[in-house]
């Protein structure tokens, strides 16, 4: 009943003072029915633009040996709009981690010893980047 209630508090003046079908389906009129698909229909569209736009996206942050143009990745991680990790892998550089960068990001030589190459890291990730839009925290630096 309280349903019906508050449909009705919907309703126009015309249909409340009887200038309207009094005709009722499953206990609603036409125009409450009406509401409730379009309540119904939109709440449905946003639902379908939010997991969209959920799939479309991803972010990316990377740890690197440096802060130049060509310092090396040396870890990884992807994950998607509701914060679930996709991918994270360390990376093996070819230079060595200056004791900087560690001090910075905490990954040490000992640690990427036996991660794998960038070559083979970037394999993994240009697939899971197919089709998507990147969101790249700390681009400038990175």
């Amino acid at each position: 009943m309280a349903k019906k209630l508050q449909l009705l508090k919907h309703a126009p003046r015309n249909w409340l003072l009887g200038q309207r079908s009094k005709q009722l389906y499953q206990g609603i009129c036409d125009y409450c029915r009406e509401r409730v698909f379009i309540e119904k229909t939109s709440e449905n569209a946003l639902e379908f633009i939010r997991s969209w736009i959920k799939s479309k996206y991803l972010i990316l942050d990377t740890e690197t040996t440096g802060i130049e143009y060509d310092s090396e990745i040396v870890d990884i991680a992807i994950i998607d709009l509701d914060k679930n990790l996709i991918f994270a892998s360390l990376v093996k550089p070819i230079c060595p981690i200056p004791e900087e960068a560690t001090m910075i990001h905490g990954i040490t030589n000992e640690m990427v010893a036996d991660a794998p190459s960038w070559l083979e890291v970037w394999a993994q990730v240009q697939k899971l980047l197919s089709g998507k839009t990147l969101l790249i925290y700390n681009a400038d630096f990175d």
